[in-house]
């Protein structure tokens, strides 16, 4: 396999396994099998035995270089840390998004977690969280971590939304608030 890669940011661009030729025997790629016209200039290769998993998956590993800066293995990258995010507005109508009045003064907790793979709280974390809103208002919008966990108050408005929330390095979370009529309460 020859893994094409981006000699600036070293990024993997690309990958070309065994092929077959006109005589469809199967060989190994080379560079000028590979980009037939001419190879982009930022592009640089090396070969490595042949990984079927990676071709689908290139987001998921990267290079390790040596001392020269010469490309020499392809290892898979650590998987994301995630964001779970959590609420302490109650869910009373049965359909499982929580709720608060749309009166413009009911408020809830947010609360964003940041997770390994595993579940577990990373409590190193210390990044700051971004909180960002489709509808109503945010007490905080950029909180710094404790522990792996941040958190902020929202502020309802007459509208159903979607809170996302993004952390650097990390999977992107959400959730459903929605704001409703006061009669849903009783």
């Amino acid at each position: 396999m020859i893994i094409f890669y981006n000699k600036r940011t070293r990024n993997i661009t690309g990958v070309s396994m065994i092929m077959n030729d006109t005589s469809t025997k199967l060989k190994e790629p080379t560079l000028k099998s590979s980009y037939p016209k001419n190879t982009p200039p930022d592009i640089a290769y090396f070969f490595t035995p042949n990984d079927a998993t990676i071709a689908n998956e290139l987001w998921a590993y990267k290079l390790k270089f040596n001392k020269r800066g010469k490309a020499e293995s392809v290892e898979r990258k650590p998987p994301l840390p995630y964001i779970q995010l959590s609420t302490d507005a109650p869910e009373k109508d049965g359909h499982g998004i929580p709720e608060i009045v749309a009166d413009g003064k009911q408020q809830c907790n947010i609360t964003a977690s940041v997770r390994d793979h595993n579940g577990s709280i990373l409590t190193h974390f210390r990044e700051p969280v971004t909180f960002k809103t489709t509808g109503g208002v945010l007490f905080d919008r950029e909180v710094k971590c404790k522990n792996g966990v941040a958190k902020t108050t929202l502020r309802s408005v007459e509208e159903t939304l979607t809170p996302t929330i993004t952390a650097p390095g990390c999977v992107l979370g959400e959730m459903e608030i929605e704001f409703v009529l006061e009669t849903v309460f009783k």
